[in-house]
């Protein structure tokens, strides 16, 4: 193993052969690691078998992540040797799916939980788009209803909407779809407001029971402003341009290696 300054940052780096060395084993593990960051080799060409999790595979990730329990854990050895007070969060091997072990199914791979995590969002995403258009939502407006049965005792009656449904019309007015249950020789809507409608019928025996359901289009309540202009000092940071990532990952990947001593006092 050897040290060199080919890196992005100019710093010294522990080098191996490429595909070569492993830091620790299952039954030797080393404690506690510190980094500001870990980095999973994921360019296409080192991959092979890609397989998107759509179709049957979303299905089979949903029933995974459903049968894994998220728990609260110590160590053994951190109620005698090396004190926790506080609890880890995390998985048990036995209740997670192959696919999340390590290569000898001894740990979890905390790449694969992660992306388990990511295919999970999106399938719900993806659900959570369908139940939003069947419930007539769309990017700037959401479909609202109220509902209800009356009884009517005289020719006109009003009837109010659910307090919930009035707020939420805000300002709109609603359209009224009327359901006679009893014989009437006509019906209709004599006013409509944001609090309820008036509603008149002609028949020869009170009292008259009908239906109603009455619906809007009102604009989409959300936290997140979708007319929010990201400033582009911080898009810039975001959005790296293809050209500039390929640049900097060619260097990365044909820098040589220049070695380097490494002498007490050095970080």
């Amino acid at each position: 193993m050897n040290t060199d300054a080919s890196n992005t940052f100019n710093d010294p780096s522990l080098f191996a052969t490429d595909l070569w060395g492993v830091v620790g084993t299952p039954g030797n593990s080393i404690w506690e690691v510190n980094s500001y960051a870990f980095v999973n080799v994921s360019r296409r060409e080192t991959k092979t078998q890609i397989t998107p999790v759509t179709g049957a595979l979303a299905k089979l990730v949903m029933e995974d992540i459903d049968n894994i329990q998220p728990s609260f854990y110590k160590y053994k050895i951190e109620e005698t040797d090396k004190p926790r007070k506080h609890m880890h969060l995390g998985v048990v091997l036995d209740e997670s799916p192959s696919y999340v072990q390590g290569a000898q199914f001894t740990g979890i791979d905390v790449y694969s939980l992660a992306t388990l995590s990511l295919a999970g969002v999106k399938i719900l995403k993806d659900e959570l788009s369908e139940l939003k258009s069947a419930q007539g939502y769309t990017n700037e407006h959401r479909t609202i209803e109220d509902f209800g049965n009356t009884r009517l005792t005289e020719a006109q009656s009003w009837v109010s909407f659910d307090d919930v449904f009035a707020s939420d019309l805000q300002g709109a007015l609603p359209d009224v779809f009327l359901t006679p249950y009893s014989k009437v020789d006509g019906y209709h809507i004599v006013e409509r407001t944001e609090q309820g409608f008036l509603v008149n019928v002609d028949a020869s025996e009170f009292p008259v029971e009908f239906g109603w359901v009455a619906k809007a289009r009102v604009p989409l309540k959300s936290g997140n402003d979708t007319n929010e202009l990201i400033p582009n000092e911080l898009m810039d940071q975001i959005r790296i341009s293809a050209e500039e990532m390929e640049s900097v990952r060619t260097k990365a990947l044909t820098a040589k290696p220049a070695a380097v001593s490494l002498k007490s006092g050095d970080r």
